[in-house]
């Protein structure tokens, strides 16, 4: 009993860390991507794979006195729909719920937020191919 206790209780702790999935390697380029295209318009970079419970944002960053939320979309050059297109409505309802979370830790609020989705087209060898940036998006 006290064994299975203590395994339970570690197991948090010390866990092995999986290998990531191709998935997940092309999320992270494609992330990497957003963040220096974001970077090279000049927007500063406040937090990237914010979580809050279940929810996560990919980026947060300043452009000017603006607080911006952004989803970054990795796509494969020959996905029949974008990454734009791709946010359904659970997933619209999860980054506004995860915006609200970090406006709620807030001690001094932002003026204006606004959402971004950064779409990056991914090569067959999960090449950055071309990004797409749809500021201001309505969830």
């Amino acid at each position: 009993m006290i064994i299975a206790a203590l395994k339970k209780l570690t197991s948090r702790f010390f866990y092995k860390q999986r290998p990531l999935t191709a998935t997940a390697i092309k999320g992270q380029l494609a992330e990497e991507a957003a963040v220096t295209y974001l970077k090279a318009k000049g927007y500063k970079m406040v937090a990237r794979n914010w979580r809050a419970g279940q929810e996560e944002i990919d980026i947060i960053c300043a452009e000017g006195g603006i607080l911006v939320f952004v989803e970054v979309r990795g796509r494969s050059v020959n996905a029949l729909v974008g990454g734009y297109a791709s946010l359904t409505k659970r997933k619209r309802d999860a980054l506004r719920r995860g915006g609200a979370a970090y406006l709620r830790g807030l001690k001094a609020k932002p003026m204006t937020v606004r959402w971004d989705v950064v779409e990056v087209s991914l090569g067959l060898k999960a090449e950055m191919v071309d990004i797409f940036h749809y500021a201001g998006v309505s969830l």
